[in-house]
């Protein structure tokens, strides 16, 4: 895997590729004096080229947030889901980042990804989800395999080491987004600002529905492209490589 292309937040963050937040990204401000928004930049150990992830503040919780960042290509249903290696600027579910970035110094080259907003939700079943739908606060779509990382705001000279959570939505495999508003994923992670909390969480289809899901073939090949197969996708890494890594090295 070292070879690829290693452009994934949460791959950088438990496998160790170069990553670093550009210079300033915590206190610049543009010409017109507005601050800058967060960015982490990452690095491929054999490439020029890089991929910028552009966030955006959260000043009433002193937090940055990196959301609908997607970590595996768009499935093809029902078959499992392929690590994302590489970027474009059309990836995000938010469409490409179109603000200026020229006061921080940011190559021509770079890959800018637009990581300010929640990104698809997986397609589920209950009526929590089609509330949400019916309400205008999350779309649905097969391509959801995102991330999302709230992280306290990186201070200048910031070497405490963050403890990182990571969290999966619920609803019995049936439903959930994690745009959830009754949520509050910022909350939970401003919750544990006294000692310091990076927080990631993702998104992975649900389960399919009756006989389909049932059968030995399907489930045998490997093709029901459902959470148990996919979670480990993003999450077990994380508990493989994480425990000496600190989030503000890595993003």
């Amino acid at each position: 895997m070292a070879c690829h292309y290693q452009k994934l937040l949460w791959v950088a963050l438990t496998l160790g590729v170069s990553v670093s937040a550009l210079p300033g990204s915590s206190k610049a401000t543009r010409a017109d004096g507005s601050p800058s928004p967060p960015v982490a930049t990452i690095k491929s150990n054999n490439a020029q080229t890089e991929t910028v992830f552009v966030g955006r503040s959260l000043p009433e919780f002193d937090q940055e947030l990196f959301l609908g960042i997607k970590y595996a290509d768009k499935p093809v249903r029902f078959t499992p889901s392929s690590l994302k290696t590489s970027y474009t600027a059309d990836d995000s579910d938010s469409g490409a980042y179109t603000a200026s970035m020229d006061d921080l110094n940011i190559s021509q080259e770079a890959v800018l990804y637009n990581a300010t907003e929640y990104g698809y939700e997986c397609p589920g079943y209950g009526s929590d989800e089609t509330k949400l739908v019916d309400m205008g606060l999350i779309q649905l779509n097969e391509d959801c395999h995102n991330l999302n990382i709230i992280r306290p705001k990186l201070h200048p000279n910031e070497t405490q080491l963050l403890p990182v959570m990571l969290w999966i939505f619920g609803g019995g495999w049936q439903q959930g987004a994690t745009a959830d508003p009754s949520v509050g994923a910022h909350l939970i992670a401003n919750d544990g600002d006294n000692e310091g909390l990076f927080r990631a969480g993702g998104l992975h289809p649900i389960l399919i529905d009756g006989p389909v899901s049932n059968s030995t073939a399907i489930m045998e090949s490997g093709n029901a492209n459902g959470p148990p197969w996919n979670g480990t996708e993003w999450y077990q890494p994380m508990y493989d490589r994480i425990s000496n890594k600190t989030g503000y090295d890595y993003l």
